[in-house]
């Protein structure tokens, strides 16, 4: 055997050796208990910028709606950035079938402005909360 298939095997002796030291080290880890005592207080903004996105706006309501955090410290601001299809009509009908939410329409028609940074803009300036989540429809 040469110099260099011993040097080779004891690499690899130590490469699996340090593979089970990992592995036991991440056995050792604790893991976190939820105590249930967690009560969120910050309140912030969702905004939600759409520009034809009637295949998607529904879900991205709901997903944000299914969050395991308080009614009355978020807000959901759709803003409507000229949709071609009928994005407006899903919002407003999410809108009444979730009226205990506060989520919001707001037309970029009718605040006159006309691309996605005037429109998360205009939100930012509509909303209630100090803090602000931007997400896409």
């Amino acid at each position: 055997m040469s110099a260099w298939e011993i040097l080779c095997y004891l690499l690899l002796l130590a490469y699996g050796l340090l593979l089970i030291i990992y592995y036991v080290g991440w056995l050792f880890i604790p893991t976190r208990v939820n105590s249930g005592r967690f009560e969120p207080k910050n309140s912030f903004s969702v905004i939600i910028p759409a520009r034809n996105e009637a295949h998607s706006i529904v879900a991205c309501i709901k997903s944000i709606i299914n969050q395991n955090y308080p009614i009355s410290l978020f807000e959901i601001i759709v803003i409507n950035d000229h949709s071609k299809d009928h994005t407006e009509l899903l919002v407003q009908a999410e809108i009444a079938k979730y009226s205990d939410y506060n989520i919001r329409l707001i037309a970029s028609e009718n605040v006159g402005v006309s691309e996605k940074k005037a429109c998360i803009t205009e939100a930012r300036n509509q909303s209630k909360f100090e803090y602000i989540c931007l997400t896409d429809a």
